[in-house]
């Protein structure tokens, strides 16, 4: 689905609605959240831990020379905009990939010299978006390149458990990684994960009561029991109305919001993220939907922000917002149960 600013009414500064959904807005019953850019700021935790992951895999592993950083925070939303990375370890992995090929191409390794060679960094992640996004594309890209013999020489390095675990030790940290991830510390010596480092973006305080919540996560179990016990809202959202990256259903395969759907006996739902596989979640389920229509929210998170704007609305996001306590806001004063009528201040494009 394509659509342009003009398919947009401007609400606010902070807030503009796909003119087709103005009359369904004010129906919405359940409201989903996301958790990473949503409900929690993680660009100190997660986004974070991809570039340390990449960085120390090379070291720790490969046991290479040098210490410059191979994959900056702002370059992890590369990832994400090429769609099919929502999980971050399949975006760490890519990301070593990456730099795996590149190094056999150059005949490379050293940290610091593979490191002046990344600017060709947004062309792999736009080509892997044109071959479907994800690890998949990204193996179509990189492999594509390189000879059978090279090929089999990379993937003897690329070492997918590896990168997955000093991952989930950077994040949980030598004190909690066995409770989260259920994996004995092997790579990393820091005490404190970087889970200590996320912020918390929507409180539960201001969420009106009539709605049904729910969440959809790429997050493993242990994490989302982190994010809950860092919201406080462990006794908030019931299990049955959570949904992470262990119930098998991974973004954007639209049986999740088929499950909540029937759970929640939801008529109109939102479901609120920050990427364009949560975007793509949505647009999933409305090729299959019966009766309940779920909207998409999105909320302009992240180190680009608001630079991805006009991405979202050429993929037809239903509404776009910079803060999702804005979003909460408008959609309680819209409400089924807010202020029906209430459209003061809307202004249009």
């Amino acid at each position: 689905m394509s659509s342009s600013k003009g398919d947009y009414l401007r609400l606010s500064k902070d807030i503009e609605l796909r003119r087709e959904r103005l009359k369904e807005i004010g129906s919405i019953d359940t409201i989903i959240f996301d958790i990473d850019g949503v409900l929690i700021n993680v660009e100190d935790s997660f986004r974070k831990v991809s570039c340390l992951t990449v960085k120390a895999y090379f070291s720790l592993v490969l046991g290479w020379s040098g210490e410059k950083d191979l994959l900056s925070i702002e370059e992890t939303e590369l990832f994400k905009l090429a769609g099919g990375f929502n999980d971050d370890w399949d975006l760490s992995a890519a990301a070593v990939l990456f730099y795996l090929v590149k190094a056999e191409e150059l005949g490379i390794s050293n940290i610091n010299r593979l490191a002046k060679y990344r600017l060709s960094l947004p062309e792999f992640t736009k080509e892997a978006a044109v071959q479907g996004g994800g690890l998949k594309g990204a193996q179509k890209v990189l492999f594509s390149s390189l000879s059978p013999k090279k090929r089999t020489k990379v993937l003897r390095l690329w070492d997918r458990g590896a990168i997955k675990q000093i991952f989930q030790e950077t994040y949980a940290g030598r004190d909690k990684v066995k409770e989260v991830y259920g994996v004995i510390p092997k790579y990393i010596k820091q005490r404190q994960g970087l889970w200590k480092e996320e912020r918390v973006i929507l409180k539960r305080a201001p969420l009106p009561s009539h709605y049904h919540y729910a969440i959809i996560t790429g997050r493993t179990k242990g994490e989302v029991r982190l994010a809950l016990r860092f919201l406080k809202w462990e006794n908030f959202i019931p299990l049955d109305s959570l949904i992470c990256s262990d119930d098998q259903m991974k973004k954007p395969n639209p049986l999740s919001l088929v499950r909540l759907g029937r759970r929640l006996r939801t008529k109109v739902g939102i479901y609120i993220g920050d990427t364009l596989d949560d975007l793509r979640l949505t647009q999933e389920y409305k090729k299959i939907r019966k009766r309940t229509l779920f909207l998409s929210g999105i909320v302009l998170s992240g180190p680009q922000g608001a630079k991805n704007k006009e991405v979202f609305m050429e993929e037809g996001a239903d509404i776009i917002a910079r803060d999702v306590n804005k979003l909460v806001k408008y959609l309680a004063e819209e409400g089924i149960h807010g202020k029906k009528e209430s459209r003061k201040g809307r202004k249009k494009d």
